[in-house]
């Protein structure tokens, strides 16, 4: 379900996106399987599930437009926030990044690639931007909610205040 589509800095990195709709579906479809599989096995009915989590590995990104609608999908492999860590770079020192964040290199951060979305020529005005395991939990519940260890492989947090980082989201 993973595509090339054109990116800004193509000469630079290829880009990577996911159709939201395909992964979607065939989530439900393994979870479906899955459930069916418990019922077979143990006799488990779906009423006596008490909750569903979410996992993923981190570094993919999904970009909300004000109605909630994914705008933009990347995957932890979708290079194209090598620019807009460049750009990151020069608002904010390398030191800073470090001891806010507690990471290094910002190249493929939620905030990188965030700052190259909004220079392509198609991009749309992002509302949220989540990790793919909070976008997960968006898509569960319909609540915006953000885990922290995932938050912080965003650039986003503020590890040391566990909230988000005023100097960063600027």
């Amino acid at each position: 379900s993973f595509k090339a589509t054109p990116s800004e800095y193509e000469h630079l990195t290829p880009g990577y996106a996911f159709d939201p709709h395909i992964v979607w579906t065939t989530l439900a479809q393994c979870a479906r399987t899955a459930l069916d599989q418990a019922r077979e096995a143990s006799g488990l009915v779906p009423e006596e599930i008490a909750g569903v989590t979410s996992t993923s590995l981190r570094l993919g990104t999904v970009l909300l437009d004000h109605r909630g609608r994914e705008i933009y999908c990347g995957p932890n492999m979708d290079g194209r926030g090598f620019g807009g860590a460049l750009e990151l770079l020069e608002k904010i020192s390398r030191e800073e990044l470090v001891r806010t964040t507690g990471h290094w290199p910002p190249f493929l951060s939620t905030a990188a690639r965030l700052l190259a979305y909004q220079k392509t020529a198609t991009a749309r005005k992002p509302c949220h931007a989540l990790s793919l395991n909070d976008w997960l939990g968006y898509r569960l519940s319909g609540t915006l909610a953000s885990e922290p260890s995932n938050s912080g492989e965003t650039y986003f947090l503020d590890i040391a205040e566990r909230c988000w980082s005023k100097a960063i989201l600027k």
